[in-house]
């Protein structure tokens, strides 16, 4: 009788728990107990590390739903702002579940309101393993969703490599400017939002520099040409964007005030959008390594869990500028 392709037996099975038990020389209890992070049980690190090790080598994937469920658990839920999000964000979401879904970890993702009572509310409602949180963590959203009893991760970091306004305003000072701006997105001063504006500030200041010009541009660049006129009087040469949407938004108000760009002033946007490509100048920017980076992150939220070994850093850097022609 023929034998299904996925019958073959060229296909491997899939792993089994009594299969990292055994590479780990451990009980298929102790797996359980360690995979599924049930509490009341107490092992040594070499032994959690053992067992991590064995899962992740035999790519082992036990039942999602089952294994989130364990303790009452949910989900992983990954908080975005209420703002609009591009193809950068989706991309970089779907990598992360990806990663989780592989180590048997269900996520769903909650796009927060600017309401916090609210937002609280919805997350704690999920009962979640944990809440990765897309701006900082720190702030009154985390607080009082760690109150509730919810582990908080946050991704914002002080350190250079991972702020992208620090990673524009380098670029530009870089290159001989003295007098920048910040173009920031309409409704960024409610909460959930990256705080761009504060560390393009603390850059500035850093450098020495005036970091105190900043203007809300809309996205469809109603009033950016008068935004714009008004910071070319003001001596500025260069503009750090929020997101590329609202560079392009920039670019818009430069060409409606007469002005050029590079010329008259120069731009940098961040995410790397399809569009920024083709925009008029090209747009120089900030791109996120979303592979490596996004698999980074999920697996170093895995670590922190306690359901996987802690990740080697990423190979090269999370974040690099983009050359084009706006800067």
């Amino acid at each position: 009788m023929a034998t299904s392709a996925s019958q073959s037996p060229s296909s491997p099975r899939p792993a089994t728990s009594a299969d990292v038990a055994k590479r780990a020389g451990v009980s298929r209890a102790t797996v359980s107990y360690i995979l599924n992070d049930k509490p009341g049980h107490t092992f040594t690190p070499e032994t959690r590390a053992a067992v991590l090790q064995a899962a992740h080598d035999l790519a082992y994937q036990p039942n999602i739903a089952a294994r989130s469920l364990v303790g009452g658990a949910g989900p992983i839920v990954m908080v975005m702002s209420h703002l609009p999000h591009n193809e950068m964000t989706s991309a970089a979401v779907a990598t992360m579940s990806r990663e989780f879904a592989s180590r048997g970890v269900l996520t769903t993702v909650l796009q927060v309101s600017s309401e916090l009572d609210s937002s609280v509310e919805a997350i704690t409602a999920l009962n979640p393993r944990a809440a990765i949180l897309a701006f900082p963590a720190a702030g009154e959203l985390g607080d009082r969703i760690r109150q509730a009893g919810v582990e908080v991760i946050g991704f914002t970091q002080e350190d250079g490599e991972f702020s992208t306004s620090r990673i524009q305003v380098t670029t530009l000072a870089d290159r001989g400017h003295t007098r920048l701006a910040f173009a920031d997105v309409v409704d960024s001063g409610s909460f959930g939002v990256l705080p761009r504006r504060a560390e393009f500030a603390e850059a500035c200041t850093e450098r020495g520099l005036d970091g105190s010009l900043a203007a809300e541009f809309a996205r469809d660049g109603v009033g950016a040409a008068d935004i714009i006129a008004g910071w070319h009087r003001d001596g500025v040469t260069a503009v750090c964007a929020y997101n590329d949407e609202i560079a392009l938004a920039v670019l818009f108000g430069i060409r409606e005030a007469g002005l050029s760009c590079p010329g008259d002033i120069a731009v940098i946007g961040c995410d790397d959008i399809p569009a920024a490509a083709v925009a008029y100048p090209p747009l120089t920017t900030v791109g996120f390594d979303v592979d490596g980076g996004s698999s980074w992150i999920a697996s170093e939220v895995l670590h922190r869990l306690g359901l996987a070994a802690e990740p080697e850093p990423p190979a090269g850097a999370v974040f690099t500028i983009v050359e084009r022609a706006s800067a």
